[in-house]
């Protein structure tokens, strides 16, 4: 599903290099097939030695894109010999050599990668190389003064310079800044509510932080009542003792449940959040032995693909980043969704093995992974996304803000919270 640019396999050693070019005519993968008389035409065309290529024809897939020309499409991918490395040159139409559509090219290469590359890494040494991503990057969606909605931004500062956050399930105020340099301010969303006959201003919550919050707060809970639970003494009368006991086990099992389901929402609430809406993703399915391309919109993203799938594939490729599944935190988030999942979909009534589960040691890093995924996209995304407000506040990273610049004509003054 990411959007293949480029692959780079990193050899270093040309005489490697024109070793494994050769051993790649012998490859064989399903629908895949190499092709010695365009390999030829492409050498002439673009002067290149013939045994520094190689090129495969992919299998034809079915195009069901709407209004298409064509019903079926498929690709020639051109390898070569570049700078002591082998490089992907080119991929192009089968049918006229003509240049194919973006998400046509990032298909084909896709699926080269995983049916012909991959199989084979020990013919590459394992070296998958650079693999570079589309760069769509998510815009700031700015909020406006509206009096239906009550909402407004309200200049809580003239400069980030000693600015602290006083509550982090709050949005982060947005770091506004003149174009010409000669001003700035800290603007935060402002929203108001009636109950009764009372009308109550507040700063906009953020969704993400509110739900981390939760969890984070269950988390901290859990760990004083396990602390509780190691040092508590038995008491005199057994029945009593298993009583006191039972109270302490069930109060850790909900807090433990809440921080790892709060936690998992967490991380389903900022992937979800993040996919902007003109985003497409194209994979390549398999049905009744006919290949065809299937497109996922934003919402079908949201409601098909598994969250795992989304966080490894998706995220990284909306937001330019390195392979998210390489990073420790990964494992835990497959054992956090387990844990999840045992929750929400318990078979069986009787089946109490899974509250042992919770007295392991890994259970509070598996409840803190949802920090370390944050994180890791604030580490990854500092200098491109700062304008990125959907994030919340994370440990370590506050004076990361949002930013956007204006032009001061533009804005317009409607009240002060003093009047």
């Amino acid at each position: 599903m990411r959007h293949y640019r480029e692959l780079t396999l990193e050899i270093n050693n040309e005489q490697e290099i024109r070793s494994i070019l050769k051993q790649m005519e012998t490859l064989k993968a399903e629908g895949w097939k190499v092709q010695k008389s365009l390999k030829k035409e492409y050498a002439k065309d673009n002067k290149i030695n013939e045994d520094e290529l190689v090129s495969f024809i992919s299998p034809y897939y079915k195009n069901t894109k709407p209004k298409s020309e064509k019903e079926v499409f498929a690709g020639v991918v051109y390898l070569g010999f570049v700078d002591n490395s082998i490089k992907i040159l080119d991929i192009k139409s089968v049918l006229k050599g003509e240049k194919l559509p973006v998400h046509l090219y990032n298909l084909i290469f896709h699926q080269f990668i995983k049916d012909v590359i991959k199989p084979n890494a020990n013919l590459f040494r394992n070296l998958l190389g650079t693999i570079k991503l589309n760069k769509k990057k998510p815009e700031i969606q700015l909020s406006k003064a509206d009096k239906k909605s009550g909402k407004k931004l309200l200049c809580i500062a003239v400069s980030t310079e000693g600015f602290n956050v006083f509550n982090k399930r709050l949005k982060r105020p947005i770091h506004f800044i003149e174009r010409d340099g000669t001003g700035e301010g800290l603007f935060q969303e402002g929203d108001e509510l009636k109950i009764g006959q009372k009308k109550i201003e507040y700063f906009s919550p953020n969704n993400i932080g509110i739900l981390l919050s939760i969890a984070t707060k269950s988390q901290l809970e859990a760990r004083n009542l396990l602390h509780k639970i190691k040092r508590r003494q038995n008491l005199a009368n057994p029945l009593d003792n298993i009583k006191e006991s039972s109270e302490d086990i069930c109060n850790y099992i909900e807090q433990i449940q809440t921080s790892i389901v709060f936690t998992y929402t967490t991380i389903e609430a900022f992937v979800n959040l993040s996919i902007p809406d003109y985003y497409e993703c194209f994979e390549i399915k398999k049905e009744s032995g006919v290949y065809y391309e299937r497109k996922y919109t934003r919402d079908a993203i949201e409601r098909l693909i598994p969250l795992k799938t989304k966080i490894k594939e998706i995220l990284p490729d909306i937001y330019d980043t390195s392979a998210i599944e390489n990073e420790k935190f990964f494992t835990n988030f497959a054992l956090l969704e387990e844990l999840r999942n045992k929750i929400i979909h318990q078979k069986s009534i009787e089946h109490t093995d899974l509250y042992k589960e919770y007295f392991r040691e890994s259970i509070f890093k598996i409840c803190n992974v949802s920090n370390e995924l944050i994180s890791f996209f604030y580490e990854n995304c500092e200098k491109d996304f700062t304008t990125n407000p959907i994030w919340p506040w994370i440990d370590g990273k506050e004076n990361i803000l949002p930013k956007s610049t204006f032009n001061s004509k533009d804005f317009q003054v409607v009240g002060s919270i003093y009047d």
